[in-house]
């Protein structure tokens, strides 16, 4: 049985075998959504985080500022934040990552349009873990967020970060490509063959590839999704455009927090891709991909062909923002 689950502007939509099934959660705002261990985390009108367990919903803690972005773990739920702060979730209790604050190359954190900087994305692997500030690179902690580095020159204009099963570290510039650490972010490579432009906005292991999106810039009409295979890049368009009237993003921007948009298939990767500039894509932890703010393959297995067909139904639903299957 394969289940898709929609994080939207209006609630948690939840689709089993292509057939709706009761909304988990309804008519709220769900900006990030992920699932560990069978429960449900999500950010809920970017204050609340909320759990679902067994059908049971409950808001666990507030949040004070805007939340941006979340990585559920068994230990600890990780919940960015507008501002580029960073919070932890263990035992009951919300608490500021004070060292986050002082990080590194903290005092030259911007955006291009002159507002404060966000934290854009999180991931881990193997105990470390990797978070994204828009604009301000890659920050990698291996002790649970009590120090951090730098990895990467704010320059490359990072938006996403990802971590494939082997420890590779993917990560989705701006200006670079498609970049490849194999040593924790200590050094990189960056990838821009068979791309029609190389202004990155999220970069996603898949299987044994790396699914990307890609435009000329961050008003450009030319986004395009790809994927690539060690050496190169291969257009995802069997299915989906050749080219988007925008940007395939990676979570929410602050301009476009009330935008509505569809979601749709690729089937050249069989994975969830969106198809529009509002969406957002992320690994799993086995072997498919999170879209939006968050996807994980439930039992590892490529979702059937009805729940296929009823993503790509989904139009009517307000910009997904996450999704789980």
């Amino acid at each position: 049985m394969a289940t898709i689950t929609l994080a939207t502007t209006q609630g948690l939509r939840t689709f089993v075998d292509g057939v709706p099934a009761p909304p988990l959660l309804d008519d709220v705002d769900v900006t990030a959504v992920d699932n560990c261990d069978g429960e449900l985390w999500a950010i809920v009108e970017e204050h609340e985080l909320t759990r679902v367990r067994e059908g049971n919903v409950a808001t666990v803690a507030k949040i004070e500022a805007p939340g941006t972005c979340l990585l559920a773990q068994r230990d600890a739920v990780w919940i960015g934040t507008e501002g580029a702060h960073l919070l932890r979730f263990a035992d009951g209790t919300l608490a500021p990552v004070l060292a986050f604050d002082d990080a590194p190359s903290r005092a030259a954190w911007h955006t291009p349009w002159g507002g404060p900087p966000d934290t854009r994305w999180i991931d881990a692997q193997d105990g470390r873990l990797y978070v994204n500030v828009h604009v301000g690179g890659i920050l990698v902690s291996d002790d649970e967020g009590a120090s951090w580095q730098a990895t990467l020159d704010l320059g490359v204009d990072v938006h996403q970060v990802s971590v494939d099963a082997a420890g590779t570290v993917w990560a989705a510039t701006g200006a670079a490509g498609l970049g490849e650490s194999s040593d924790h972010g200590r050094s990189w490579s960056f990838h821009t063959d068979g791309l029609h432009a190389t202004y990155l906005r999220a970069a996603v292991p898949c299987g044994d590839g790396v699914v990307v999106t890609a435009s000329s810039g961050p008003r450009s009409r030319d986004g395009a999704v790809y994927r690539f295979d060690g050496e190169g890049f291969t257009p995802c368009n069997s299915t989906l455009p050749a080219r988007f009237a925008g940007n395939l993003d990676t979570g929410r921007r602050r301009t476009e927090r009330r935008s509505r948009w569809p979601a749709s298939m690729d089937a050249c990767t069989s994975r969830r891709m969106p198809a529009a500039h509002s969406a957002s894509l992320r690994p799993s932890c086995h072997r498919c991909t999170r879209l939006s703010s968050r996807l994980v393959e439930r039992d590892g297995a490529a979702p059937s062909a009805q729940c296929q067909e009823s993503l790509s139904r989904t139009a009517t639903i307000p910009r997904p923002f996450g999704v789980i299957a």
